[in-house]
């Protein structure tokens, strides 16, 4: 088998980099660069990084910003991209799985691959009154399908982390508050209650996917801020 390290400095106008071991982890060699963003001002954030359990190909999913250095361009804000090798590594292609209209709503979107292969991410994408949860799905990375809603309204839905199993079953976790706002203000957030949900379907597949969503705690797992912003707040 192969393990896989991948690392990135916080320095904009830098990499994402993969190593791989053949050996059980004692010897690593260099591989390719997932993405890079020369650009003096954005950073790009990664979430998941997975292998497909069917064509064995790895991935990794990642906010885009939209400069020059973005495999994507739109008007404004941000998009998720989810880059792929099919050479243990070696080579990467970035493809576009779901373009936000202002910004991501967070600094990590999740990333999963059901045993058909197919793929799927989720994210949170930022509106007026907080965050709204999406998803969408590829059958090979490249090509995905319009974002569909999950979860939407006044609120936040934050850090939402996807599962997938058999073709067309997936669950997605995340922490969610019914208090409108930006989750880094100190002041708006001050009393917001978080839980811990989960969505499940077993028909991601479908035209009109369904999903059961409840609470996976009985009371809230946070008070106050989440913040996106590092260790500010």
């Amino acid at each position: 088998g192969h393990a896989y390290f991948l690392g990135r400095t916080f320095t904009p106008g830098a990499a994402a980099w993969v190593s791989r071991s053949d050996d059980g982890g004692k010897t690593w060699v260099a591989q390719g660069n997932p993405w890079i963003n020369p650009s003096a001002g954005e950073e790009n954030q990664d979430g998941p990084f997975i292998t497909n359990p069917k064509t064995d190909e790895i991935a990794v999913v990642y906010n885009c910003p939209t400069t020059d250095a973005s495999p994507v361009s739109t008007p404004t804000g941000h998009a998720v991209c989810v880059s792929i090798s099919k050479d243990l590594g070696l080579t990467w292609t970035s493809h576009p799985a779901a373009r936000a209209e202002v910004t991501v709503g967070n600094d990590f979107a999740g990333l999963a691959a059901d045993t058909a292969g197919n793929w799927y991410v989720a994210y949170a994408e930022t509106t007026k009154d907080g965050t709204v949860l999406k998803w969408a799905t590829s059958p090979d990375g490249g090509r995905w399908t319009e974002p569909k809603i999950l979860v939407e309204g006044p609120g936040n839905r934050m850090f939402p982390w996807i599962v997938a199993g058999d073709a067309g079953r997936i669950a997605i976790a995340w922490y969610g508050t019914e208090t409108p706002g930006n989750t880094n203000d100190q002041t708006a957030m001050k009393s917001a209650k978080w839980d811990l949900k989960i969505a499940i379907s077993v028909n991601a597949l479908d035209a009109v996917p369904t999903f059961e969503i409840a609470k996976a705690t009985e009371l809230p797992v946070h008070t106050g801020t989440i913040s996106t912003q590092g260790f500010d707040p």
